[in-house]
């Protein structure tokens, strides 16, 4: 299986593609000024939010808005795949990622936000945004007191 990455100064796009399309991810730059409003907004504690406000200064950031498995191709392991090579690009190019699930396909919320968490993905708002760094602390306090952890590979 081939994966398929494409980067531009303004996107990133991730496919598998066989004697079809299986699977996409698209992710677009994202301005350093609306990182810092959404860590604003975050439910964690101020000095998380500092330490990844300093992370975010330091870093290329992409908004991860989309990660497309056709329903017939679903459950066979490609959003994972897809997801893998985002998070190890990610760790080798420093990029700071920023995701908002929103459930629209085969998952609901919830099993989104966990397919996300398992894929090192931190969740920062109960609403289901979440970020990616590669530096980000092993765990992140809501303020809701849910301690979501940052599970290492």
């Amino acid at each position: 299986m081939k994966i398929n990455k494409n980067k531009s100064f303004e996107s990133l796009s991730y496919s598998i593609l066989e004697d079809r399309y299986i699977a996409l991810a698209e992710l677009s730059r994202f301005p350093h000024e609306l990182a810092h409003s959404l860590i604003d907004d975050a439910e964690i504690s101020l000095s998380d939010k500092e330490k990844i406000k300093s992370i975010i200064d330091r870093s290329e950031i992409f908004f991860f808005n989309r990660l497309n498995v056709p329903k017939t191709m679903s459950n066979n392991g490609y959003g994972t795949i897809l997801m893998q090579e985002l998070i190890k690009d990610a760790s080798e190019n420093n990029l700071f990622i920023i995701n908002t699930a929103n459930a629209y396909g085969a998952l609901n919320q919830e099993q989104l936000i966990s397919f996300y968490q398992k894929n090192d993905m931190v969740l920062i708002h109960s609403d289901g945004g979440l970020i990616y760094h590669k530096n980000l602390q092993p765990d992140i306090q809501l303020v809701n007191n849910k301690k979501v952890k940052k599970t290492n590979h």
